[in-house]
């Protein structure tokens, strides 16, 4: 605490970020929030690269995706529990994990315990993942804690359809309709999500374009521009 109290500004990167500063005693007046941001256009720009061969997949097939580092406030372990309950209501989805971690192995062998090889895909480190997101049907985020999550809004821009989680900065993302938002720990809102965004494409279409619009206000230009302002006012 006396490393942070000793600068002039603190920079948070969400709303959360910075709730959890003020609770852990940094004055709130030395904190700025200044929110990651993306190169949207240059995302946005970016050619899928479709996971489903190599997965023995039929194109075509329904396949929900999630990146990210496979440690504990990602809870990778409620989307397999998701999957599993998805299964019955929509035995043609797959789902792709994209990332390493310490819990690989925890989520390797929860993937067997359900019965769940072949529908749940451990990809492991992929090189420009973005490029995966951008063949998916929708992008799931399963966070416990989140600070901000720039990969949702890599979805964003590509017009991929989110589901994520109420947790940390997650909200901040996806308020106003640009994506679906469950309760952290939930398998069950997760898989209900999933397919109720999958089955109507109407709804789906309607998100997509909100999201289009709103991860404008996440670009790299206004990050930039915010962090300059803090070392303007000092």
């Amino acid at each position: 605490l006396g490393f942070w109290r000793a600068a002039d500004r603190v920079i948070a990167i969400s709303d959360a970020v910075r709730g959890v500063l003020v609770a852990s005693g940094v004055p709130a007046d030395a904190i700025t929030v200044v929110r990651s941001g993306i190169a949207v256009d240059e995302v946005a720009r970016t050619p899928a690269s479709d996971p489903r061969p190599a997965l023995g997949l039929a194109a075509g097939t329904p396949l929900v995706i999630a990146t990210g580092a496979l440690v504990g406030n990602k809870d990778h372990a409620t989307l397999v529990r998701a999957a599993q309950l998805a299964a019955h209501s929509r035995p043609d989805l797959h789902w792709a994990i994209v990332g390493e971690g310490d819990r690989r192995g925890a989520l390797e062998a929860l993937i067997r315990e359900l019965a769940l090889e072949g529908r749940v895909h451990l990809l492991g480190e992929v090189p420009d993942a973005v490029r995966l997101v951008g063949a998916a049907d929708l992008f799931v985020m399963s966070s416990a804690m989140e600070g901000l999550g720039t990969s949702v809004l890599d979805a964003m821009a590509l017009g991929i359809p989110v589901v994520g989680t109420a947790a940390g900065g997650i909200p901040e993302l996806l308020q106003g309709g640009a994506g679906r938002l469950v309760p952290p720990r939930d398998p069950a809102a997760l898989a209900e999500a999933v397919r109720s965004v999958l089955e109507n494409p109407e709804a789906r279409a309607a998100q997509v374009a909100r999201a289009r619009e709103a991860v404008r206000r996440f670009s790299d230009e206004r990050m930039a521009e915010g962090v300059l302002q803090v070392y303007r006012s000092l």
